[in-house]
């Protein structure tokens, strides 16, 4: 389904409508509750929810003598290396591996001998590297975002089996009761 439907089922659910960027806010904040557990079984679940950047500028900072790139869009904050950028790559060229690293390592590990390898990490919002690029270099990029920069029209996927639960959260949050408050048990229970 898309990001406008998924708002729309979630919204018909209320007791009253609420603005699709206020609705947007609730379900990010469930979504990002849903995929850290996922990343955690396996990092390989995330490729579904990544989307490809291409034609990202290398630009060139003299005064901190580093080469980066602007995030090209706002990404999910991931206990790894590398957070939500999943993959970099060089538009044209192949032999030359992107990889992430921690700003400390990348620090340690700044060798311009080897130049098949190139690291990088993220800061203030954009993505730095460990050596010289040319300004000239186009990347194309595979980034983990968050629910608010999907696109109205572009599908969303839902983790399977957790329709129910991400509803259950949204809902939650909206209305400002807890979770387990939401749950409506009415069996009956003898002592």
């Amino acid at each position: 389904m898309t990001k406008i439907q998924l708002i729309e089922i979630i919204n018909k659910r209320l007791p009253k409508k609420m603005l699709p960027q206020m609705m947007a806010m609730y379900i990010g904040q469930a979504f990002n509750e849903l995929l850290f557990p996922l990343f955690r079984a396996n990092i390989s679940n995330l490729d579904l929810f990544t989307k490809t950047y291409s034609d990202v500028n290398v630009d060139y900072d003299s005064a901190q003598d580093v080469y980066y790139s602007t995030l090209p869009v706002a990404i999910v904050q991931l206990p790894v290396a590398g957070e939500g950028v999943r993959d970099i790559r060089l538009m044209k060229e192949k032999g030359i591996k992107f990889v992430p690293m921690t700003t400390v390592a990348m620090s340690i590990l700044n060798d311009e001998s080897i130049t098949s390898v190139i690291g990088y990490c993220i800061r203030n919002n954009r993505i730095e590297y460990d050596s010289k690029l040319s300004t000239n270099s186009l990347l194309l990029m595979r980034i983990v975002r968050p629910f608010e920069a999907i696109d109205e029209d572009e599908q969303v996927y839902i983790p399977a089996g957790m329709n129910e639960k991400l509803i259950e959260m949204v809902l939650s949050l909206a209305l400002g009761i807890p979770v387990d408050k939401m749950t409506n048990d009415n069996s009956d229970k003898t002592k």
